[in-house]
Protein backbone atom coordinates (compact mmCIF):
# COMPACT_ATOMS: atom_id res chain seq x y z
CA UNK A 1 0.00 0.00 0.00
CA UNK A 2 1.55 3.31 -1.12
CA UNK A 3 1.16 5.72 1.79
CA UNK A 4 2.97 8.80 3.03
CA UNK A 5 2.28 9.80 6.67
CA UNK A 6 3.72 12.92 8.30
CA UNK A 7 3.13 15.17 11.31
CA UNK A 8 1.53 18.37 10.05
CA UNK A 9 -0.44 21.45 11.09
CA UNK A 10 -3.47 23.22 9.68
CA UNK A 11 -1.00 25.73 8.22
CA UNK A 12 0.29 22.89 6.01
CA UNK A 13 -3.21 21.59 5.34
CA UNK A 14 -4.52 24.93 4.06
CA UNK A 15 -1.50 26.11 2.12
CA UNK A 16 -1.22 26.04 -1.67
CA UNK A 17 -3.60 23.08 -2.06
CA UNK A 18 -7.06 22.42 -3.45
CA UNK A 19 -9.43 19.84 -1.99
CA UNK A 20 -12.11 17.71 -3.62
CA UNK A 21 -14.54 15.28 -2.00
CA UNK A 22 -15.23 11.95 -3.78
CA UNK A 23 -18.80 10.78 -4.28
CA UNK A 24 -18.40 8.01 -1.69
CA UNK A 25 -18.22 10.62 1.08
CA UNK A 26 -21.15 11.89 3.11
CA UNK A 27 -22.41 15.46 3.13
CA UNK A 28 -21.46 17.91 5.85
CA UNK A 29 -23.25 16.63 8.98
CA UNK A 30 -21.53 18.12 12.03
CA UNK A 31 -23.86 19.76 14.55
CA UNK A 32 -23.87 21.97 17.65
CA UNK A 33 -22.17 19.34 19.79
CA UNK A 34 -19.25 19.01 17.36
CA UNK A 35 -18.92 22.78 16.94
CA UNK A 36 -19.08 23.34 20.69
CA UNK A 37 -16.34 20.77 21.28
CA UNK A 38 -14.15 22.37 18.60
CA UNK A 39 -14.69 25.84 20.13
CA UNK A 40 -13.98 24.63 23.68
CA UNK A 41 -10.69 23.10 22.53
CA UNK A 42 -9.60 26.41 20.98
CA UNK A 43 -10.71 28.34 24.05
CA UNK A 44 -8.86 25.93 26.35
CA UNK A 45 -5.60 26.35 24.42
CA UNK A 46 -5.99 30.13 24.70
CA UNK A 47 -6.95 30.31 28.38
CA UNK A 48 -4.54 27.67 29.69
CA UNK A 49 -1.70 28.48 27.28
CA UNK A 50 -1.23 24.76 26.68
CA UNK A 51 0.09 22.72 23.78
CA UNK A 52 -1.94 23.12 20.64
CA UNK A 53 -4.87 20.85 19.89
CA UNK A 54 -4.44 17.53 18.00
CA UNK A 55 -7.27 16.41 15.69
CA UNK A 56 -6.09 12.93 14.71
CA UNK A 57 -5.37 11.78 11.18
CA UNK A 58 -6.57 13.24 7.90
CA UNK A 59 -6.43 10.89 4.92
CA UNK A 60 -6.05 12.31 1.42
CA UNK A 61 -5.65 10.87 -2.06
CA UNK A 62 -3.42 12.71 -4.50
CA UNK A 63 -5.25 13.76 -7.68
CA UNK A 64 -4.11 15.05 -11.06
CA UNK A 65 -3.71 18.80 -11.49
CA UNK A 66 -7.01 20.62 -11.87
CA UNK A 67 -7.71 24.16 -13.08
CA UNK A 68 -3.97 24.83 -13.28
CA UNK A 69 -3.43 23.86 -9.62
CA UNK A 70 -0.74 21.28 -9.02
CA UNK A 71 -1.49 20.13 -5.47
CA UNK A 72 -4.99 18.64 -5.65
CA UNK A 73 -6.28 16.08 -3.16
CA UNK A 74 -9.48 14.14 -2.54
CA UNK A 75 -10.47 13.96 1.12
CA UNK A 76 -10.87 10.31 2.14
CA UNK A 77 -11.24 10.94 5.88
CA UNK A 78 -11.39 14.40 7.45
CA UNK A 79 -14.07 16.17 5.44
CA UNK A 80 -16.05 17.26 8.51
CA UNK A 81 -12.95 18.74 10.19
CA UNK A 82 -11.61 20.49 7.08
CA UNK A 83 -15.03 21.95 6.24
CA UNK A 84 -15.53 23.18 9.81
CA UNK A 85 -12.09 24.82 9.92
CA UNK A 86 -12.80 26.49 6.56
CA UNK A 87 -16.12 27.85 7.82
CA UNK A 88 -14.36 29.07 10.99
CA UNK A 89 -11.84 31.03 8.90
CA UNK A 90 -14.67 32.36 6.70
CA UNK A 91 -16.34 33.70 9.86
CA UNK A 92 -13.09 35.42 10.86
CA UNK A 93 -12.84 36.99 7.41
CA UNK A 94 -16.41 38.27 7.68
CA UNK A 95 -15.74 39.76 11.14
CA UNK A 96 -12.46 41.38 10.01
CA UNK A 97 -14.21 42.93 6.98
CA UNK A 98 -17.08 44.16 9.10
CA UNK A 99 -14.55 45.87 11.39
CA UNK A 100 -12.58 47.24 8.39
CA UNK A 101 -9.43 45.45 9.54
CA UNK A 102 -7.60 45.33 6.21
CA UNK A 103 -4.43 43.59 7.46
CA UNK A 104 -6.20 40.76 9.27
CA UNK A 105 -8.68 40.31 6.42
CA UNK A 106 -5.92 40.05 3.78
CA UNK A 107 -4.08 37.53 5.97
CA UNK A 108 -6.88 35.00 5.50
CA UNK A 109 -6.28 34.77 1.76
CA UNK A 110 -3.56 32.21 2.43
CA UNK A 111 -5.64 29.55 4.30
CA UNK A 112 -8.76 30.07 2.17
CA UNK A 113 -7.48 30.47 -1.41
CA UNK A 114 -4.97 28.81 -3.72
CA UNK A 115 -3.55 30.36 -6.90
CA UNK A 116 -3.39 28.56 -10.24
CA UNK A 117 -0.69 28.81 -12.91
CA UNK A 118 -2.34 32.02 -14.19
CA UNK A 119 -2.20 33.55 -10.70
CA UNK A 120 -5.99 33.42 -10.35
CA UNK A 121 -7.52 32.58 -6.97
CA UNK A 122 -9.68 29.54 -6.19
CA UNK A 123 -11.14 28.49 -2.83
CA UNK A 124 -8.98 25.79 -1.24
CA UNK A 125 -12.16 23.89 -0.35
CA UNK A 126 -13.23 23.71 -3.97
CA UNK A 127 -16.63 23.67 -5.58
CA UNK A 128 -16.14 19.91 -6.02
CA UNK A 129 -15.61 19.56 -2.28
CA UNK A 130 -18.42 21.74 -0.96
CA UNK A 131 -19.97 24.13 -3.46
CA UNK A 132 -21.92 25.97 -0.74
CA UNK A 133 -18.89 26.74 1.41
CA UNK A 134 -16.77 27.53 -1.66
CA UNK A 135 -19.29 30.11 -2.87
CA UNK A 136 -19.67 31.58 0.62
CA UNK A 137 -15.90 32.14 0.88
CA UNK A 138 -15.78 33.82 -2.55
CA UNK A 139 -18.67 36.16 -1.73
CA UNK A 140 -17.23 37.11 1.67
CA UNK A 141 -13.99 38.19 0.01
CA UNK A 142 -15.78 39.98 -2.81
CA UNK A 143 -17.93 42.02 -0.42
CA UNK A 144 -15.14 42.30 2.15
CA UNK A 145 -12.72 43.87 -0.31
CA UNK A 146 -15.38 46.34 -1.48
CA UNK A 147 -16.31 47.17 2.10
CA UNK A 148 -12.71 47.85 3.16
CA UNK A 149 -11.65 49.72 -0.01
CA UNK A 150 -14.74 51.95 -0.08
CA UNK A 151 -15.13 52.31 3.71
CA UNK A 152 -18.72 51.08 3.47
CA UNK A 153 -20.72 48.70 5.62
CA UNK A 154 -20.27 44.97 5.12
CA UNK A 155 -23.33 43.10 3.84
CA UNK A 156 -25.44 41.53 6.57
CA UNK A 157 -25.33 37.80 7.22
CA UNK A 158 -28.89 37.46 5.93
CA UNK A 159 -28.01 39.24 2.68
CA UNK A 160 -24.92 37.07 2.31
CA UNK A 161 -26.80 33.82 2.91
CA UNK A 162 -29.63 34.85 0.58
CA UNK A 163 -27.19 35.74 -2.20
CA UNK A 164 -25.39 32.41 -1.87
CA UNK A 165 -28.48 30.27 -1.27
CA UNK A 166 -26.64 28.82 1.72
CA UNK A 167 -28.22 25.60 3.08
CA UNK A 168 -29.42 25.43 6.69
CA UNK A 169 -26.56 23.29 8.06
CA UNK A 170 -23.87 25.68 6.74
CA UNK A 171 -25.78 28.75 7.97
CA UNK A 172 -26.13 27.16 11.40
CA UNK A 173 -22.40 26.39 11.64
CA UNK A 174 -21.44 29.87 10.42
CA UNK A 175 -23.85 31.52 12.88
CA UNK A 176 -22.51 29.39 15.76
CA UNK A 177 -18.92 30.58 15.30
CA UNK A 178 -20.01 34.10 14.39
CA UNK A 179 -21.84 34.43 17.71
CA UNK A 180 -18.77 33.17 19.60
CA UNK A 181 -16.31 35.37 17.72
CA UNK A 182 -18.32 38.61 17.87
CA UNK A 183 -18.54 38.41 21.67
CA UNK A 184 -14.73 38.29 21.75
CA UNK A 185 -14.26 40.85 18.96
CA UNK A 186 -16.32 43.39 20.88
CA UNK A 187 -13.81 43.07 23.73
CA UNK A 188 -10.47 42.71 21.95
CA UNK A 189 -9.72 41.96 18.29
CA UNK A 190 -6.26 40.74 19.31
CA UNK A 191 -7.88 37.76 21.05
CA UNK A 192 -9.71 36.90 17.84
CA UNK A 193 -6.38 36.98 16.00
CA UNK A 194 -4.96 34.69 18.69
CA UNK A 195 -7.79 32.22 18.06
CA UNK A 196 -6.85 32.27 14.38
CA UNK A 197 -3.24 31.43 15.24
CA UNK A 198 -4.35 28.59 17.52
CA UNK A 199 -6.36 26.98 14.71
CA UNK A 200 -3.51 27.48 12.22
CA UNK A 201 -1.23 25.58 14.62
CA UNK A 202 -3.61 22.64 15.23
CA UNK A 203 -1.69 19.40 14.71
CA UNK A 204 -2.75 16.30 12.78
CA UNK A 205 -1.28 13.24 11.05
CA UNK A 206 -1.27 13.78 7.28
CA UNK A 207 -1.79 10.48 5.41
CA UNK A 208 -1.64 10.59 1.61
CA UNK A 209 -2.65 7.66 -0.62
CA UNK A 210 -1.33 7.62 -4.16
CA UNK A 211 -4.22 5.77 -5.89
CA UNK A 212 -7.88 4.74 -5.67
CA UNK A 213 -7.16 1.22 -4.42
CA UNK A 214 -5.17 2.48 -1.43
CA UNK A 215 -7.75 5.17 -0.70
CA UNK A 216 -10.67 2.71 -0.63
CA UNK A 217 -8.65 0.28 1.53
CA UNK A 218 -7.98 3.07 4.04
CA UNK A 219 -11.66 4.03 3.96
CA UNK A 220 -12.66 0.46 4.93
CA UNK A 221 -9.97 0.24 7.62
CA UNK A 222 -11.20 3.46 9.20
CA UNK A 223 -14.75 2.14 9.20
CA UNK A 224 -13.63 -1.14 10.80
CA UNK A 225 -12.06 0.92 13.59
CA UNK A 226 -15.40 2.40 14.50
CA UNK A 227 -15.95 5.45 12.33
CA UNK A 228 -19.70 6.13 12.13
CA UNK A 229 -20.34 5.58 8.43
CA UNK A 230 -23.82 4.99 7.07
CA UNK A 231 -24.76 1.93 5.04
CA UNK A 232 -25.15 4.04 1.92
CA UNK A 233 -21.66 5.51 2.35
CA UNK A 234 -20.20 2.02 2.75
CA UNK A 235 -22.11 0.75 -0.26
CA UNK A 236 -20.88 3.68 -2.37
CA UNK A 237 -17.33 2.77 -1.44
CA UNK A 238 -17.95 -0.90 -2.30
CA UNK A 239 -19.37 -0.04 -5.74
CA UNK A 240 -16.62 2.45 -6.55
CA UNK A 241 -13.92 0.03 -5.44
CA UNK A 242 -15.02 -2.59 -7.98
CA UNK A 243 -15.84 -0.21 -10.83
CA UNK A 244 -13.60 -0.51 -13.89
CA UNK A 245 -11.95 2.60 -15.30
CA UNK A 246 -14.52 2.69 -18.11
CA UNK A 247 -17.39 2.41 -15.63
CA UNK A 248 -16.13 4.83 -12.99
CA UNK A 249 -17.72 8.01 -14.39
CA UNK A 250 -21.06 6.25 -14.83
CA UNK A 251 -20.88 4.79 -11.32
CA UNK A 252 -20.08 8.21 -9.87
CA UNK A 253 -23.06 9.75 -11.65
CA UNK A 254 -25.56 7.05 -10.67
CA UNK A 255 -24.46 7.20 -7.03
CA UNK A 256 -24.78 10.96 -7.10
CA UNK A 257 -28.28 10.65 -8.59
CA UNK A 258 -29.40 8.16 -5.93
CA UNK A 259 -27.99 10.32 -3.14
CA UNK A 260 -29.65 13.44 -4.53
CA UNK A 261 -32.94 11.61 -5.06
CA UNK A 262 -33.22 10.07 -1.59
CA UNK A 263 -31.16 12.37 0.64
CA UNK A 264 -31.42 11.34 4.28
CA UNK A 265 -33.76 8.46 3.36
CA UNK A 266 -31.01 6.53 1.55
CA UNK A 267 -30.35 4.19 4.48
CA UNK A 268 -34.02 3.35 5.12
CA UNK A 269 -34.29 2.69 1.37
CA UNK A 270 -31.45 0.17 1.63
CA UNK A 271 -33.12 -1.62 4.54
CA UNK A 272 -36.29 -2.00 2.45
CA UNK A 273 -34.27 -2.87 -0.64
CA UNK A 274 -32.65 -5.92 1.00
CA UNK A 275 -36.09 -7.15 2.09
CA UNK A 276 -37.46 -6.57 -1.41
CA UNK A 277 -34.53 -8.22 -3.22
CA UNK A 278 -33.38 -10.90 -0.78
CA UNK A 279 -36.30 -11.39 1.65
CA UNK A 280 -34.06 -10.50 4.61
CA UNK A 281 -34.82 -8.17 7.49
CA UNK A 282 -31.81 -5.98 8.25
CA UNK A 283 -30.72 -4.48 11.56
CA UNK A 284 -28.03 -2.10 12.81
CA UNK A 285 -25.58 -4.80 13.85
CA UNK A 286 -24.57 -8.00 12.05
CA UNK A 287 -27.33 -7.75 9.45
CA UNK A 288 -26.72 -4.22 8.28
CA UNK A 289 -28.04 -3.63 4.74
CA UNK A 290 -24.50 -2.99 3.48
CA UNK A 291 -23.26 -6.35 4.79
CA UNK A 292 -26.23 -8.22 3.34
CA UNK A 293 -25.78 -6.65 -0.10
CA UNK A 294 -22.01 -7.27 -0.19
CA UNK A 295 -22.48 -10.92 0.83
CA UNK A 296 -25.22 -11.51 -1.75
CA UNK A 297 -23.51 -9.66 -4.62
CA UNK A 298 -19.92 -10.71 -3.98
CA UNK A 299 -19.58 -12.79 -7.15
CA UNK A 300 -22.08 -10.89 -9.29
CA UNK A 301 -21.92 -7.82 -11.51
CA UNK A 302 -21.59 -4.73 -9.34
CA UNK A 303 -22.75 -2.49 -12.17
CA UNK A 304 -25.95 -4.52 -12.58
CA UNK A 305 -26.53 -4.09 -8.85
CA UNK A 306 -26.05 -0.34 -9.18
CA UNK A 307 -28.49 -0.16 -12.10
CA UNK A 308 -31.07 -2.00 -10.01
CA UNK A 309 -30.46 0.29 -7.03
CA UNK A 310 -30.88 3.29 -9.31
CA UNK A 311 -34.17 1.98 -10.71
CA UNK A 312 -35.59 1.01 -7.30
CA UNK A 313 -34.53 4.38 -5.83
CA UNK A 314 -36.76 6.02 -8.46
CA UNK A 315 -39.67 3.88 -7.28
CA UNK A 316 -38.84 4.75 -3.69
CA UNK A 317 -38.77 8.45 -4.54
CA UNK A 318 -42.38 8.14 -5.73
CA UNK A 319 -43.34 6.45 -2.45
CA UNK A 320 -41.68 9.22 -0.44
CA UNK A 321 -42.78 12.28 -2.38
CA UNK A 322 -45.95 11.16 -4.27
CA UNK A 323 -44.44 12.77 -7.40
CA UNK A 324 -45.04 11.30 -10.87
CA UNK A 325 -47.66 9.03 -9.29
CA UNK A 326 -51.03 7.87 -10.51
CA UNK A 327 -54.07 9.14 -8.63
CA UNK A 328 -54.38 5.81 -6.78
CA UNK A 329 -50.68 5.72 -5.84
CA UNK A 330 -50.82 9.26 -4.50
CA UNK A 331 -53.89 8.43 -2.40
CA UNK A 332 -52.21 5.34 -0.93
CA UNK A 333 -48.71 6.75 -0.37
CA UNK A 334 -50.00 9.98 1.16
CA UNK A 335 -52.26 7.95 3.48
CA UNK A 336 -49.47 5.59 4.56
CA UNK A 337 -46.70 8.14 5.17
CA UNK A 338 -48.13 10.13 8.12
CA UNK A 339 -49.22 6.82 9.71
CA UNK A 340 -45.65 5.53 9.50
CA UNK A 341 -46.68 2.56 7.38
CA UNK A 342 -43.31 1.61 5.91
CA UNK A 343 -43.53 -2.16 6.17
CA UNK A 344 -45.31 -2.55 2.81
CA UNK A 345 -42.63 -0.61 0.90
CA UNK A 346 -40.61 -3.72 -0.11
CA UNK A 347 -43.83 -5.23 -1.52
CA UNK A 348 -44.60 -2.02 -3.39
CA UNK A 349 -41.10 -2.02 -4.93
CA UNK A 350 -41.70 -5.57 -6.19
CA UNK A 351 -45.12 -4.72 -7.61
CA UNK A 352 -43.79 -1.59 -9.33
CA UNK A 353 -40.98 -3.61 -10.89
CA UNK A 354 -43.30 -6.31 -12.23
CA UNK A 355 -45.49 -3.59 -13.74
CA UNK A 356 -42.43 -2.06 -15.44
CA UNK A 357 -41.35 -5.48 -16.71
CA UNK A 358 -44.80 -6.06 -18.20
CA UNK A 359 -45.40 -9.14 -16.04
CA UNK A 360 -48.62 -7.60 -14.73
CA UNK A 361 -51.07 -5.17 -16.26
CA UNK A 362 -51.88 -1.79 -14.80
CA UNK A 363 -55.23 -3.21 -13.70
CA UNK A 364 -53.65 -6.08 -11.74
CA UNK A 365 -51.10 -3.69 -10.23
CA UNK A 366 -53.83 -1.35 -9.02
CA UNK A 367 -55.94 -4.21 -7.61
CA UNK A 368 -53.00 -5.33 -5.48
CA UNK A 369 -52.11 -1.79 -4.41
CA UNK A 370 -55.74 -1.24 -3.42
CA UNK A 371 -55.59 -4.48 -1.43
CA UNK A 372 -52.59 -3.22 0.58
CA UNK A 373 -54.46 0.01 1.28
CA UNK A 374 -57.69 -1.69 2.36
CA UNK A 375 -55.88 -4.35 4.34
CA UNK A 376 -54.02 -1.67 6.30
CA UNK A 377 -57.29 0.11 7.08
CA UNK A 378 -58.95 -3.08 8.33
CA UNK A 379 -55.94 -4.61 10.06
CA UNK A 380 -54.39 -1.55 11.66
CA UNK A 381 -57.04 1.17 11.94
CA UNK A 382 -59.98 -1.07 12.85
CA UNK A 383 -58.31 -4.24 14.14
CA UNK A 384 -55.65 -2.26 16.04
CA UNK A 385 -53.06 -4.90 15.19
CA UNK A 386 -49.28 -4.43 15.15
CA UNK A 387 -47.53 -4.56 11.80
CA UNK A 388 -44.81 -6.75 13.35
CA UNK A 389 -47.14 -9.73 13.04
CA UNK A 390 -46.97 -9.39 9.25
CA UNK A 391 -43.18 -9.46 9.06
CA UNK A 392 -42.77 -13.03 7.81
CA UNK A 393 -45.39 -12.60 5.06
CA UNK A 394 -43.93 -9.30 3.84
CA UNK A 395 -40.39 -10.68 3.73
CA UNK A 396 -41.37 -13.89 1.94
CA UNK A 397 -43.60 -12.38 -0.73
CA UNK A 398 -41.55 -9.23 -1.38
CA UNK A 399 -38.63 -11.41 -2.48
CA UNK A 400 -40.76 -14.04 -4.24
CA UNK A 401 -42.77 -11.49 -6.25
CA UNK A 402 -39.49 -9.83 -7.28
CA UNK A 403 -37.52 -12.96 -8.19
CA UNK A 404 -39.99 -15.82 -8.84
CA UNK A 405 -43.04 -14.00 -10.09
CA UNK A 406 -46.31 -15.67 -11.03
CA UNK A 407 -49.92 -14.51 -10.83
CA UNK A 408 -50.57 -17.34 -8.36
CA UNK A 409 -48.02 -15.74 -6.02
CA UNK A 410 -50.17 -12.61 -5.83
CA UNK A 411 -53.19 -14.71 -4.85
CA UNK A 412 -51.15 -16.64 -2.28
CA UNK A 413 -49.85 -13.40 -0.86
CA UNK A 414 -53.33 -11.92 -0.36
CA UNK A 415 -54.56 -15.16 1.17
CA UNK A 416 -51.64 -15.22 3.64
CA UNK A 417 -52.32 -11.62 4.62
CA UNK A 418 -56.06 -12.18 5.05
CA UNK A 419 -55.39 -15.11 7.39
CA UNK A 420 -53.87 -12.64 9.84
CA UNK A 421 -56.98 -10.51 10.18
CA UNK A 422 -58.16 -10.56 13.82
CA UNK A 423 -61.48 -12.07 14.87
CA UNK A 424 -64.87 -10.57 14.14
CA UNK A 425 -65.35 -9.94 17.85
CA UNK A 426 -62.09 -8.00 17.92
CA UNK A 427 -63.40 -5.80 15.09
CA UNK A 428 -66.67 -5.18 16.92
CA UNK A 429 -64.85 -4.21 20.11
CA UNK A 430 -62.26 -1.93 18.54
CA UNK A 431 -64.44 -0.11 16.02
CA UNK A 432 -66.10 1.79 18.88
CA UNK A 433 -62.78 3.60 19.35
CA UNK A 434 -62.91 5.14 15.87
CA UNK A 435 -64.40 8.59 16.31
CA UNK A 436 -64.38 11.98 14.66
CA UNK A 437 -66.01 15.32 15.41
CA UNK A 438 -65.43 18.98 14.68
CA UNK A 439 -67.21 19.80 17.94
CA UNK A 440 -65.21 17.67 20.39
CA UNK A 441 -61.53 18.57 20.56
CA UNK A 442 -60.40 15.06 21.50
CA UNK A 443 -61.68 13.72 18.16
CA UNK A 444 -61.11 16.68 15.86
CA UNK A 445 -57.65 16.19 14.35
CA UNK A 446 -57.29 15.75 10.61
CA UNK A 447 -55.91 12.22 10.82
CA UNK A 448 -59.07 10.99 12.55
CA UNK A 449 -61.07 12.61 9.75
CA UNK A 450 -58.97 10.86 7.10
CA UNK A 451 -59.27 7.50 8.89
CA UNK A 452 -63.06 7.73 8.91
CA UNK A 453 -63.14 8.75 5.23
CA UNK A 454 -60.89 5.83 4.28
CA UNK A 455 -63.02 3.29 6.16
CA UNK A 456 -66.22 4.48 4.52
CA UNK A 457 -64.62 4.50 1.07
CA UNK A 458 -63.72 0.82 1.52
CA UNK A 459 -67.21 0.04 2.80
CA UNK A 460 -68.97 1.88 -0.03
CA UNK A 461 -66.83 0.05 -2.61
CA UNK A 462 -67.71 -3.27 -1.00
CA UNK A 463 -71.41 -2.36 -1.13
CA UNK A 464 -71.13 -1.68 -4.87
CA UNK A 465 -70.57 2.08 -5.23
CA UNK A 466 -68.48 2.82 -8.33
CA UNK A 467 -68.33 6.61 -8.22
CA UNK A 468 -65.85 9.19 -6.97
CA UNK A 469 -65.45 10.34 -3.36
CA UNK A 470 -63.70 13.66 -3.95
CA UNK A 471 -66.86 15.73 -3.51
CA UNK A 472 -68.01 13.99 -0.33
CA UNK A 473 -68.04 15.16 3.28
CA UNK A 474 -68.40 13.25 6.53
CA UNK A 475 -72.00 13.41 7.72
CA UNK A 476 -73.00 12.92 11.38
CA UNK A 477 -76.56 11.58 11.27
CA UNK A 478 -77.35 12.56 14.84
CA UNK A 479 -75.73 15.93 15.73
CA UNK A 480 -72.27 15.29 17.15
CA UNK A 481 -72.59 18.38 19.34
CA UNK A 482 -75.37 16.69 21.34
CA UNK A 483 -73.26 13.88 22.80
CA UNK A 484 -69.77 12.36 22.75
CA UNK A 485 -71.39 9.06 21.79
CA UNK A 486 -72.48 10.68 18.54
CA UNK A 487 -68.80 10.95 17.53
CA UNK A 488 -68.61 7.17 16.97
CA UNK A 489 -68.22 5.81 13.45
CA UNK A 490 -71.65 4.20 13.70
CA UNK A 491 -73.18 7.69 13.55
CA UNK A 492 -71.30 8.68 10.39
CA UNK A 493 -71.20 8.12 6.65
CA UNK A 494 -70.01 9.90 3.52
CA UNK A 495 -72.41 12.27 1.78
CA UNK A 496 -72.09 14.49 -1.28
CA UNK A 497 -71.31 18.06 -0.22
CA UNK A 498 -74.44 19.71 -1.73
CA UNK A 499 -76.68 17.22 0.12
CA UNK A 500 -74.56 17.54 3.25
CA UNK A 501 -75.04 21.32 3.16
CA UNK A 502 -78.83 20.93 2.93
CA UNK A 503 -78.79 18.70 6.02
CA UNK A 504 -76.95 21.24 8.15
CA UNK A 505 -78.64 21.89 11.55
CA UNK A 506 -81.61 19.65 10.70
CA UNK A 507 -83.02 16.80 12.79
CA UNK A 508 -82.49 13.25 11.55
CA UNK A 509 -86.14 12.82 10.57
CA UNK A 510 -85.79 15.81 8.22
CA UNK A 511 -82.51 14.56 6.78
CA UNK A 512 -83.83 11.16 5.70
CA UNK A 513 -85.47 12.59 2.58
CA UNK A 514 -82.22 14.24 1.48
CA UNK A 515 -80.28 11.03 2.11
CA UNK A 516 -82.45 9.28 -0.49
CA UNK A 517 -81.07 11.65 -3.15
CA UNK A 518 -77.50 10.42 -2.62
CA UNK A 519 -75.80 8.19 -5.20
CA UNK A 520 -73.85 6.54 -2.37
CA UNK A 521 -75.12 3.28 -0.86
CA UNK A 522 -75.09 3.94 2.88
CA UNK A 523 -77.23 7.11 3.11
CA UNK A 524 -80.34 5.35 1.77
CA UNK A 525 -79.99 2.68 4.49
CA UNK A 526 -80.33 5.12 7.41
CA UNK A 527 -83.54 4.70 9.43
CA UNK A 528 -85.10 7.54 11.52
CA UNK A 529 -84.37 5.84 14.85
CA UNK A 530 -81.31 3.71 14.15
CA UNK A 531 -78.99 2.60 16.97
CA UNK A 532 -75.38 3.83 16.83
CA UNK A 533 -74.20 0.76 18.74
CA UNK A 534 -75.96 -1.60 16.33
CA UNK A 535 -74.53 0.25 13.34
CA UNK A 536 -71.01 0.11 14.84
CA UNK A 537 -71.37 -3.65 14.97
CA UNK A 538 -72.83 -3.86 11.46
CA UNK A 539 -69.94 -1.84 9.98
CA UNK A 540 -67.37 -3.98 11.83
CA UNK A 541 -68.92 -7.26 10.67
CA UNK A 542 -69.31 -6.07 7.08
CA UNK A 543 -65.66 -5.00 6.79
CA UNK A 544 -64.43 -8.12 8.57
CA UNK A 545 -66.41 -10.31 6.20
CA UNK A 546 -65.04 -8.43 3.18
CA UNK A 547 -61.35 -8.58 4.06
CA UNK A 548 -61.56 -12.16 5.40
CA UNK A 549 -63.26 -13.38 2.23
CA UNK A 550 -60.00 -12.89 0.36
CA UNK A 551 -58.48 -15.99 1.93
CA UNK A 552 -61.34 -18.03 0.46
CA UNK A 553 -61.47 -16.30 -2.91
CA UNK A 554 -57.72 -16.09 -3.57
Amino acid sequence: MGLDATNSTVYDLLNDKMYLIPVNQRKYVWNDNNWQEFWEDIDLVYKENITNHFIGSIVLEREKSQEGIRNCFSIIDGQQRITTITIFFAVLAFVYAKNHNKEYFAGLNKPLFVRDDKNESHPILSEKANADVSLLVEKIFKHGNQCIENSTEMVSLKELFDECGTPAIIKKCFQFFYDKITVTADKDMQIVKKFQSIVIDIRYIDIVAENDEDAYAIFEILNARGQALTDFELLRNFLLKYASKDQKDGVHQKLKDISSRLGDDADIFLSHYVTHRYGIKSDKKNKRPYKIIVAKEKDKSKYSLLEDLDLKSKYYFKILTFKDCSRLEKKIFSFFKPRRQQQFRPLVLSLMHQLDLGAISLGIYEVNMQFLYEFFICYHLIGEQSSNKLQDVVHKYSENIENQFSLKLLDDFKKSMAERIPSEQNFCNSIKNIRFSNRWKAYSDNRKRENVRAIFEVLERELGYKGDFSGCNIEHCYPDSASEENCQIGNMMLLEKPINDKCDSKALAQKIGYYKDSALVLPSQIEPDFSIADRNEWIAKKLHSYISSLKNNA
